[in-house]
């Protein structure tokens, strides 16, 4: 049975993996690897990320790191989810959690215009456009 919890600290290297998958041509040298990491920390700091596990084993996570306005009840939604598991619901539920646990915010996720597959998962999700930059697309979701 899939589980969705509150993202640990011992998480943070399968999250920084799969995050890799995601965008494998940008973390490559150290320095790139440890923003990711801090990234990661920023996130559990902010008691914000969540992860999908199955049997032990970490498939997705969502999260948002200081870029957050609790203040303004605005919240980032960005899923990552391991490469061989894509397609198969857990981004889903772990949108829906993340909904769950924060009714009353808007919801933001930002997406680079080539990533297809982020874009229409976010939009089958009742995400609308925002923002349209050159390079970004900024999608909602008030819930």
């Amino acid at each position: 049975i899939m589980i969705i919890r509150r993202a640990q600290v011992t998480d943070i290297p399968t999250m920084c993996n799969i995050y890799q998958q995601t965008f494998p041509e940008k973390h490559t040298d150290y320095g790139l690897v440890s923003f990711l990491r801090n990234t990661m920390l920023d996130m559990l700091s902010n008691s914000n990320a969540m992860v999908a596990e199955l049997d032990g084993e970490i498939l997705g996570f969502i999260g948002a790191g200081s870029r957050t306005k609790l203040v303004s009840r605005i919240i980032m939604a960005d899923t990552f989810v391991e490469e061989t598991h894509k397609r198969k619901g857990i981004g889903t539920k772990l949108l829906e959690a993340y909904s769950n646990e924060y009714p009353d915010f808007k919801l933001i996720a930002t997406i680079h215009r080539n990533n297809e597959e982020s874009l229409g998962f976010y939009k089958a999700m009742g995400f609308t456009l925002e923002d349209d930059s050159s390079y970004i697309h900024s999608y909602t979701k008030i819930l």
